[in-house]
C-alpha cells in the first residue's frame, strides 16, 4: 500500500477524507474513486467467497481497497476461524497483485487464534482493523486490545487504518511508539 496516498487523503485529525463504501453498496456504483471495504455482515459479501475469480477483477478497480473481513469471532469453532482467515489472506494477496493500493485487513479472535491469524500478512507496512461491532462490551474490548497488541508485535505496522471508533487505549499506545492511526468513521457513526 502506498502510505503517501493514504496520508494525502487525511484531514488534520487523521480521519481519512475519502468516500468509503462497504462491498454491498460499492457494487451498485459506477464510480471507482472510493475506498471499498468489507466491514459488514459476512452474508453481504459471501458471493466473493463462492466465486472469487469473478469478483477479483471488479474489486481491484477501486482506488483503495481494504481486503475482506470474514469473521473470526472468538466464540466460533477454531476450524471455521482458520477457514475464514485463509480466505481473507488468499483474497487479499490476489487483490494486492492487481491493485497496489490494497490494505490487508487483520482479524483476530482470542489468544488461541494467535497461532494462525497473523500468518501471511505483510510486515512493516499498512494494515487495517475494524472496531465496529466487536468492542461494545468490556469482554470484547479486552479480547480486541490483547489481539491488537499481539498484531503490532508480530507485524510491526507503520500505519493502522481503523474502521470505526479509535478511542481505545491501544490506539494511543500505538501512536506513542511511533505508529500512525488513520480512521474511517463507520456508516453507523455517519448516520448519527
Amino acid at each position: 500500500m502506498n502510505e503517501s496516498l493514504l496520508l494525502g487523503c487525511c484531514s488534520a485529525n487523521n480521519v481519512l477524507n475519502i468516500e468509503a463504501k462497504p462491498f454491498s453498496k460499492a457494487i451498485k456504483l459506477h464510480a471507482h474513486e472510493i475506498l471499498l471495504h468489507f466491514y459488514e455482515h459476512d452474508k453481504k459479501f459471501e458471493r466473493v467467497r463462492k466465486n472469487p475469480q469473478q469478483w477479483l477483477e471488479f474489486v481491484s478497480k477501486f482506488k483503495i481497497i481494504i481486503s475482506p473481513d470474514f469473521s473470526l469471532y472468538w466464540s466460533m469453532p477454531l476450524e471455521m476461524q482458520k477457514a475464514n482467515k485463509e480466505f481473507n489472506i488468499y483474497f487479499a494477496n490476489e487483490l494486492a497483485k492487481r491493485n497496489p493500493n490494497t490494505i490487508y485487513n487483520v482479524r483476530f479472535g482470542d489468544a488461541i487464534s494467535y497461532n494462525f491469524c497473523f500468518d501471511g500478512f505483510p510486515k512493516n507496512g499498512v494494515v487495517a482493523v475494524g472496531t465496529h461491532g466487536c468492542t461494545k462490551r468490556y469482554d470484547e474490548r479486552i479480547v480486541f486490545e490483547a489481539g491488537f497488541v499481539e498484531m503490532v508485535k508480530r507485524l510491526t505496522p507503520k500505519v493502522i487504518v481503523v474502521y470505526g471508533y479509535a478511542n481505545l487505549n491501544v490506539f494511543k499506545w500505538f501512536e506513542s511508539i511511533g505508529g500512525i492511526v488513520l480512521r474511517i468513521p463507520s456508516e453507523f457513526e455517519l448516520a448519527h
